[in-house]
């Protein structure tokens, strides 16, 4: 799919105006010109690479060391909706099956990878 007229936030660090492809669900090339007529017109909205939150102990109304997953997963919907694509839940100092009940649920979220929600780090190299 391809969309046009977007402000887009390049590798010089600046916004160009111009075009772009998605493929597959990934960004493909920025197009200078020949943009295929029935490119989506994005009417000047602003485009810029997905952000990354690498300590979030948790949000609406939730925490990640609450050992809930279906919150967790909430928490993860209400990233994606904020553009924000991968993150890392952190705890806080609390009692070893509290934690590791958190760290399960932060797992099985990371490995379900629910589409329409932001991804849990598999790790941080």
């Amino acid at each position: 799919m391809f969309y046009k007229n977007a402000r887009i936030f390049c590798a010089d660090q600046r916004f160009h105006l111009g075009a772009f492809e998605v493929k597959d669900g990934v960004f493909g090339a920025i197009l200078p010109e020949n943009v295929p007529e029935d490119a989506i017109d994005l009417e000047g909205a602003t485009v810029i690479p997905g952000l990354i939150d690498c300590h979030i102990h948790g949000s609406v109304l939730s925490d990640a060391s609450d050992g809930c997953y279906e919150d967790l997963k909430r928490q993860a919907k209400y990233l994606a909706e904020q553009g924000v694509t991968g993150f890392a839940p952190t705890t806080m100092t609390l009692p070893y099956d509290t934690l590791k009940k958190a760290f399960c649920n932060a797992r099985d979220l990371r490995d379900a990878a629910p589409e329409g929600c932001a991804r849990i780090f598999k790790e941080l190299t």
